[in-house]
Formats: C-alpha cells, structure tokens, sequence
C-alpha cells in the first residue's frame, strides 16, 4: 500500500480533543458533599488562555469566545505547538 493511501485513511479517523480551563482544590472530605447545583470556582477567569488537549499532549492553546446565536462554548485557536 502506497503512503498516499495510508495518508488518506489517516485524515478520517476522528481524535478526542479536549480543551483544559482550570483547577481548583477540594478537600477529601468535602468530595462527598458535591451534589447537583454545587459549584466549583476554578483558578482562572473567563479570558486567560486554555491549553487544547489530545490524550494529555497540549497541541495548542485558544481562548474563549462567544458566537452570535450558538449556546455552546466556543475556543478559538491563537497559538498552535510543535
């Protein structure tokens, strides 16, 4: 099989990629206590830089923004790595 041909299957197959917005540190014991409407305030703010994840491989990083009549969270790619 030639390399084109391999190359061709290669762009089909589908990854997932995540996209890392922050941490925050919760106490063993309080783990317990998350329930439904609980809510976790995260070491950023809405417009610092997200790293964008394949597995744990940061590939690039984005930012945060909002698109006219779209509800979902969208990322756009400002710098992309290696």
């Amino acid at each position: 099989m030639s390399d084109s041909v391999k190359m061709v299957y290669m762009d089909d197959i589908k990854v997932d990629v995540s996209v890392r917005l922050g941490r925050c540190l919760v106490e063993i014991g309080n783990i317990s206590c998350l329930s439904l409407g609980s809510v976790l305030q995260l070491d950023c703010e809405m417009s610092d830089v997200v790293d964008i994840c394949v597995g744990e491989k940061v590939i690039a990083t984005g930012e945060l923004i909002r698109i006219e009549g779209c509800d979902k969270i969208n990322v756009k790619v400002i710098g992309v790595i290696g």
